[in-house]
């Protein structure tokens, strides 16, 4: 089974020192996919649009209960400096 996948990588030109080209590239398109994803997410505020298609009220709370669970979080936030001077009702 094993001398299969060498086959298969060697067929290929891929062999051990490509592996951590590979590792790089992975995270590297996983950390930008993150950011990007973030980012848009940041602008866009989806969470703000799909609230807004319920009742004001139950907007309301619910946006009051993030708010609550973001005041645990401000002595973590205060520790990164990214999120130091972020406008803490965008988070």
């Amino acid at each position: 089974r094993v001398q299969q996948w060498k086959n298969f990588f060697a067929e290929r030109g891929v062999g051990p020192e490509d592996i951590p080209k590979a590792l790089v590239v992975h995270e590297a398109v996983g950390m930008s996919w993150f950011a990007g994803s973030w980012a848009v997410c940041y602008a866009v505020q989806p969470a703000r649009f799909l609230a807004s298609k319920v009742s004001a009220e139950r907007a309301h709370q619910a946006f009051q209960a993030a708010e609550r669970k973001l005041h645990s979080w401000s002595t973590f936030l205060d520790r990164v400096p990214g999120l130091r001077s972020s406008n803490r009702s965008r988070l």
